[in-house]
């Protein structure tokens, strides 16, 4: 009993390792941005998987190929399963077709990573894009007047010292409200920019507040209705208790607030469907790679979160192409989905809806299970 006890903490604790999701983690973005990825001329000139597996540090696997000249490497032995999960930009120099792995599409994939999935396409088209609905991301500084959020973001700073733009937030509003990329796109986003340091929870609860004080100026119609936080709060944390507190001063004002440990107890997880694949059939798509180890239990309901494309923040109309992603990715997924659901039935609560998330889960070809974005506002609309 004792030995179930401690595997479960360990688990636990796991999983609060991750935070958000894997690009949660603080990754010290110093010194040259063209040295963080992998070095084309550290690596041999005939590119195996063997040889991106040994490309594992953090900024390695996080920037992947964006902005390196691959054109003089040889990448035609790589598995298709080993490039997806490898980020890259248009700035990315690849070598000719023949060199290349089979199957693989650079542009075709970059392209196919903007559109959230899950027949996501037919909802927007349906006029259900969460419009008149207002969302909110707190995360990391980002590049605000990027093309992707033009004419409908709103951006505050929270906290006295301000990082350079970080990649995490960027793809996040991405992933929620982008105009290209967005699961709810035609919903208006706030943006709080808190600094990245590791006492980032403490900011979150100050942005909170001030999400807070922003309604009480706004009518009732434009109200921030929920607010995505990518990350965890440990119960062991310091200030665990004045989270909890500060989470119920925002339910008592109509503010919902979806961080990693809500979903995580309500068993969503995430994963993806590979690039060379058709993202809008569910039998497609699989547990994330980077879970493998996790023994994450069948009963779990996978949400997207891998093999992304999203706003980046060198030019106000660059993207990146994410091969890993995390569970980063999945938690303003789940929170697009709470403003279509509002567009067609503003009275639910939020547990209502990750009641419906659940009720119209399907499944992939492992036998895992799935959100079923369609199914799931089909059945809010009766």
């Amino acid at each position: 009993m004792k030995k179930k006890i401690l595997i479960i903490t360990i688990t636990i604790v796991i999983l609060f390792a991750i935070g958000g999701g894997i690009f949660v983690k603080n990754v010290m973005e110093e010194g040259d941005p063209k040295n963080w990825g992998i070095n084309p001329s550290k690596i041999s000139d005939i590119v195996t998987d063997r040889v991106l597996q040994k490309c594992n540090s953090d900024l390695e696997r996080i920037y992947g190929f964006q902005d390196k000249d691959m054109s003089k490497k040889d990448l035609s032995q790589v598995s298709l399963d080993a490039i997806s999960n490898i980020s890259f930009d248009k700035s990315t120099k690849w070598p000719e077709k023949n060199k290349l792995p089979g199957g693989y599409d650079p542009n075709k994939w970059f392209d196919t990573g903007k559109d959230p999935g899950l027949n996501l396409s037919k909802i927007h088209e349906k006029g259900i894009t969460g419009k008149g609905i207002s969302v909110a991301v707190i995360d990391k500084p980002i590049r605000s007047t990027h093309d992707e959020f033009k004419g409908k973001m709103n951006y505050y700073k929270v906290g006295d010292h301000q990082t350079s733009p970080h990649f995490h937030g960027l793809a996040c509003a991405s992933i929620l409200a982008g105009k290209t990329c967005g699961v709810a796109s035609g919903s208006k986003l706030y943006y709080f920019a808190t600094p990245d340091s590791k006492d980032r929870q403490e900011y979150y609860m100050e942005a909170i507040d001030k999400i807070i004080d922003v309604n009480k100026s706004l009518s009732k119609n434009e109200k921030i209705r929920i607010v995505s936080i990518s990350d965890g709060v440990s119960k062991r944390a310091k200030y665990y208790d004045k989270w909890q507190q500060t989470i119920k001063r925002a339910n008592s004002s109509g503010l919902t607030v979806v961080y990693s440990n809500l979903l995580y107890d309500r068993k969503f997880t995430w994963g993806g469907c590979n690039p060379s694949k058709d993202r809008n059939n569910p039998l497609n798509y699989e547990l994330s790679k980077y879970l493998n180890e996790r023994k994450v239990s069948k009963s779990n309901i996978i949400v997207p979160g891998d093999f992304r494309t999203t706003a980046g923040n060198s030019s106000d109309n660059t993207y990146v192409y994410w091969g890993e992603g995390g569970f980063s990715w999945a938690i303003p997924y789940v929170t697009g989905l709470a403003a279509l659901a509002w567009q067609v039935n503003p009275n639910l609560t939020f547990d209502q809806i990750l009641d419906k998330l659940i009720e119209t889960k399907t499944t992939t070809s492992e036998g895992r299970y799935i959100i079923n974005p369609e199914k799931f506002i089909n059945s809010i609309a009766k």
